[in-house]
């Protein structure tokens, strides 16, 4: 009996230590790619030569803004590379903030059918003057988690109404 307790003991230990191990690593791969997001912000900035005076960092993401120059910067991690877009916010046409998911019907209270969406991305949508629009991620399922949603799509909200207060009147 007395030995069934030690090796019970000492599994829950291992099993703990694994799950700290596993939970470190994920923070440093964290730490890596804020790293890497921010040097690509640096070197963004320095090229261009902005001066930043809005900037939001996300998980997998920085959005900035230069208001003087009127310039939006969105850099982000794709397939452990950076990657970034510079729009020009005197070529914006348009922006919403637009919900991508899947839609689904669930019976109601009453026994109807009604018509669901199930949201897995928030996503600022720039339409330019000048060629397709650019989809700037604000919330993913996979990425961000259900419960940073709301948080995420007021982000969203507060950078369309800071976007359409610096573009020029149609």
């Amino acid at each position: 009996m007395n030995q069934t307790i030690w090796i019970a003991v000492l599994i829950l230990l291992s099993m703990a230590l694994i799950i700290a191990a596993l939970i470190m690593q994920a923070r440093k791969q964290t730490r890596r790619q804020q790293l890497l997001l921010q040097d690509e912000l640096n070197r963004a900035v320095a090229r261009q030569q902005l001066n930043i005076d809005w900037k939001e960092t996300f998980r997998n993401r920085i959005i900035a803004m230069d208001t003087a120059e009127r310039v939006l910067l969105y850099i982000r991690l794709e397939d452990n590379h950076t990657r970034y877009d510079l729009i020009d916010l005197d070529m914006v046409k348009s922006c919403e903030v637009v919900e991508a998911g899947n839609q689904y019907l669930e019976k109601g209270k009453k026994g109807k059918m009604q018509a669901k969406m199930h949201v897995n991305g928030i996503m600022l949508q720039l339409h330019t003057a000048n060629g397709p629009h650019l989809d700037v991620s604000f919330y993913s399922e996979v990425e961000d988690g259900t419960l940073a949603m709301k948080e995420l799509e007021s982000k969203a909200q507060e950078w369309l109404m800071a976007i359409n207060a610096l573009r020029k009147p149609a």
